[in-house]
């Protein structure tokens, strides 16, 4: 009895300091992740990350997300604010609707009962028109295409690959907003309707299709110094052909 009552007490002794240990607050450490470049008046996600700090031992992470910039008054960040025990938010960001640098504020505070810690983080963000390529693909078959791979590239780099249906005498439209800070001069945009020739064609037997675009810099009396794009809307039409499959000969 006397042995197993020794070996209980230093059991009980080794587990005080884990215990306590683990029950210590980490340093406090916040991550703001989302676009850098984002084309005007479309939704984006954004996502924080808070770790550490006095919540830890059973409080809450709370934020406040602000915008500035010369114009922003049309830019919407939502929810402005949030409280979780998780240290997780999402926020969707609505950009200005002209093109302008500008920047997402967010301060994040872990607290408890007796004590609190804050941080703050922030992402500049450019907003930009985009480049709209829109791929209209026509089915002149009579078989329904489904789960169609294609694929879009500027200057050679896949930028938006999806699948898409259409069904037996249809079309079906594929849209990528292009929203890269282009450079001046010529540019190639080149799309690749299903590489694998599973399903589907051109009406000319290939499956790439290319077309060349033309940024200027600033003029016209351009105040807010955005690129003109001379061709902003590309239209790819593809007649597709579709692929039967071959029937074996009866003898």
């Amino acid at each position: 009895m006397i042995a197993l009552l020794a070996v209980v007490t230093m059991t009980a002794m080794a587990l005080v300091p884990v215990t306590a240990a683990a029950q210590a607050a980490g340093p406090m450490n916040v991550v703001l992740d989302g676009p850098k470049i984002v084309a005007v008046s479309e939704k984006n996600t954004y996502t924080i990350s808070a770790v550490g700090g006095p919540a830890e031992t059973g409080g809450n992470y709370s934020y406040v997300a602000t915008l500035s910039g010369p114009a922003v008054t049309d830019a919407v960040i939502s929810p402005s604010n949030g409280i979780s025990t998780t240290g997780k938010f999402t926020l969707t960001l609505t950009p200005p609707s002209t093109p302008q640098d500008f920047v997402l504020t967010v301060n994040v505070t872990s607290y408890n009962a007796g004590s609190s810690e804050s941080q703050s983080k922030y992402i500049g963000i450019q907003a930009v028109r985009p480049v709209t390529i829109t791929a209209k693909v026509v089915n002149s078959g009579n078989v329904t295409l489904n789960s169609v791979p294609i694929a879009f590239y500027l200057d050679d780099v896949k930028v938006f690959n999806t699948t898409f249906s259409v069904s037996a005498q249809a079309s079906s439209v594929v849209i990528y907003n292009i929203t890269a800070a282009l450079a001046s001069g010529e540019h190639t945009v080149r799309a690749e309707l299903d590489p694998q020739n599973q399903f589907a064609r051109f009406s000319g037997g290939g499956s790439v299709f290319t077309q060349t675009i033309y940024v200027n810099p600033p003029d016209y009396g351009n105040s807010d110094g955005i690129l003109i794009l001379l061709f902003a809307a590309l239209a790819f039409v593809t007649y597709i052909v579709y692929k039967r499959p071959k029937r074996k000969r009866r003898r």
